[in-house]
């Protein structure tokens, strides 16, 4: 036994005050490493057991059983990656905290917080040389080296990364980086990169030709363009994008000077400097003018059945029409029908009647035969659908639709329970659940239940959409297993 150290499975999490054991009599040298380092590699797992981490399987990570690589090759030093590695002491297996990977640099630094960073990588560029003329399909030599290990070597021309080979532990020769064939031809800025696992990285530029430079982006590949330094760099020359901004005072006839000088870029934006801006009418009656008050109450009379009264102007009396005795009957119109001369007749003869309770008289059938009509539809209105609940079972598979998906019209995501995945699934929004949506975080605690593999039930109604009958999920409860 080399060390011991408290992990509580169930929890996890990181314990204070704890003791852990490394015993330093049963530690020797070998596999690259000295006694110290052997000692160091003891004292860090066992730390980090007291820090809820469990083993790794990985000969580069202190949390590891191995000594050395699979190959029987050397591992060097050890440090706690920043990388997804898997658990298991000599063969992978499911972590003891849940999962099938841990990262020992991202958890410590939970608990302890950032130290200093360490530096980048060393990285000598031995070829091509600054300046050189090159052939399609040249290499890049490149030497990196650092004691946590060299993670990748990145090849960028112009600024747009073109190649990418991982680090060798220990590994003191040069990596070699090929240029693809279908680099068009220019000059070339050469960006090779050396980055740890801490995405620490040292960059050394180089300067080549391939062929001859450039001139046009016709040479270029598609999204490219040849700059002012003949470089075959960026993204496709974008079309200019003018915008005319219309002051506020900018008069009429100016803006159709200057849609003179420009025709087809000003055209909308002069017919809508000309439409007419409607005039807002004032709720207020004392604020209206007087032609709006009449025209308001000449509309009124006429939809209460009743012929049109010229008013007069406000302050003076109301002039009588000419022929018109004072308190008799008006005359009948000439345009008037028969039947209306003598249902008139009629009406003088029964006397006057108070205009209000005509109204109102005649209302009272219509308003109850609107109530009536309202009360049957609320009675043959559908009563909504009693929701339904799924057996208890795992969720075997989730499905999330954004809007720019095709189908996000139709739903806008789905769930599978392992129960019935065969025959069907349960949905929600889009016009299959139309107002049955689930809100981000339900979606989130939906998928949170699909990971740790906790069992659900699901709360359901039917909703029928072109003929087809689809289960839309209204609600879930999540139980741990």
């Amino acid at each position: 036994m080399l060390g011991v150290a408290p992990l509580d499975s169930n929890t996890c999490e990181p314990k204070n005050n704890v003791i852990s054991f490394s015993l330093a009599n049963d530690h020797g040298s070998g596999a690259g490493l000295t006694l110290a380092q052997h000692i160091c590699w003891t004292v860090a797992q066992e730390s980090a057991h007291s820090f809820g981490l469990d083993h790794a399987f990985d000969c580069t990570d202190p949390l590891t059983y191995m000594a050395t690589t699979q190959s029987g090759g050397p591992c060097g030093v050890k440090f706690f990656r920043n990388k997804l590695l898997d658990c298991g002491e000599f063969e992978s297996r499911d972590c003891i905290c849940g999962g099938t990977k841990q990262n020992a640099h991202s958890k410590l630094l939970a608990v302890h917080g950032p130290g200093q960073t360490p530096p980048p990588p060393t990285i000598n560029v031995s070829g091509p040389m600054d300046g050189a003329t090159v052939q399609r399909g040249f290499g890049v030599y490149a030497t990196a080296i650092d004691p946590r290990g060299v993670d990748r070597i990145e090849l960028r021309i112009n600024g747009w990364k073109w190649a990418e080979v991982p680090g060798v532990p220990l590994k003191t020769s040069a990596y070699v980086l090929s240029v693809p064939l279908e680099v068009p031809d220019g000059v070339m800025e050469l960006d090779i990169s050396s980055c740890n696992d801490l995405n620490s990285c040292a960059t050394q530029r180089v300067t080549v030709t391939q062929g001859a430079p450039c001139t046009t982006a016709d040479t270029c590949l598609l999204g490219q363009r040849c700059d002012a330094r003949a470089l075959p760099v960026g993204s496709a020359r974008r079309r200019d994008r003018r915008r005319l901004h219309l002051p506020p005072g900018l008069h009429l006839q100016r803006l159709r000077r200057h849609r003179r000088r420009r025709p087809g870029l000003h055209r909308d934006l002069l017919r809508r400097a000309q439409r007419p801006v409607p005039r807002r009418l004032p709720l207020h009656r004392r604020h209206r003018p007087a032609g709006r008050v009449r025209a308001a109450v000449r509309r009124g009379r006429l939809l209460l059945g009743r012929r049109p009264r010229r008013l007069a102007a406000r302050g003076q009396p109301r002039p009588r029409r000419p022929g018109r005795p004072a308190g008799g009957a008006p005359p009948p119109s000439p345009r008037l029908s028969a039947a209306s001369a003598a249902r008139a007749a009629g009406e003088r003869d029964r006397g006057p009647a108070p205009a209000r309770s005509g109204m109102m008289s005649g209302m009272r059938p219509i308003a109850l035969a609107c109530l009536v009509v309202v009360a049957l539809g609320l009675l043959s209105r559908p009563a909504a659908a009693a929701a339904e609940t799924t057996p208890v079972s795992s969720i075997a598979g989730l499905m999330v639709l954004e809007p720019g998906d095709k189908n996000h019209r139709l739903l806008h995501g789905a769930v599978w329970l392992a129960v019935d995945k065969a025959a069907t699934n349960y949905r929600w929004g889009g016009a299959h659940c139309a107002g049955k949506e689930l809100s981000p975080s339900s979606v989130q605690l939906l998928f949170a239940a699909f990971r740790s593999d906790y069992a659900i039930s699901l709360e359901f109604t039917r909703s029928t959409f072109k003929g087809t009958e689809y289960r839309c999920v209204t609600g879930f409860t999540i139980t741990k297993s």
